[in-house]
């Protein structure tokens, strides 16, 4: 995009890592998995120059009502499978059943309240 990093600037390793499936040739069967990971270094748009404007230009918030469940943090706790029970006096984890307990939404201050109460547990 025609940017550069400035001189002298430290970029910061990330990781990326998964799950490989390692196969044992002598025994046909599959081994444990192995975990596969490879750093490489990246550098934050702070620390370049010369850069389009159209990279810095920042992505509009998403505007949030403080008074209404936020169904993007509902439809990632639905996605993880997590057997979530509303409508109950306090938030505890149950673990010999595996489940959370969690009070009404009503309850709550506000939606950040319940998400980031919910996201916890």
């Amino acid at each position: 995009m025609g940017g550069n990093v400035r001189k002298d600037e430290r970029g910061t390793k990330v990781y990326f890592v998964k799950q490989l499936q390692v196969q044992d040739r002598n025994a046909g069967d599959s081994i444990a998995p192995s975990p596969d990971e490879a750093g490489v270094h990246r550098f934050n748009v702070d620390q370049c120059e010369n850069v389009p404007d159209s990279v810095n230009t920042e992505k509009p918030i998403r505007v949030r009502n403080a008074d209404t469940r936020d169904e993007l943090a509902d439809a990632f706790s639905h996605s993880t499978g997590a057997d979530i029970r509303e409508n109950h006096g306090e938030t505890y984890f149950v673990p010999s059943r595996d489940f959370i307990l969690m009070p009404a939404f009503a309850g709550f201050k506000g939606a950040d309240h319940f998400t980031t109460t919910s996201s916890t547990n």
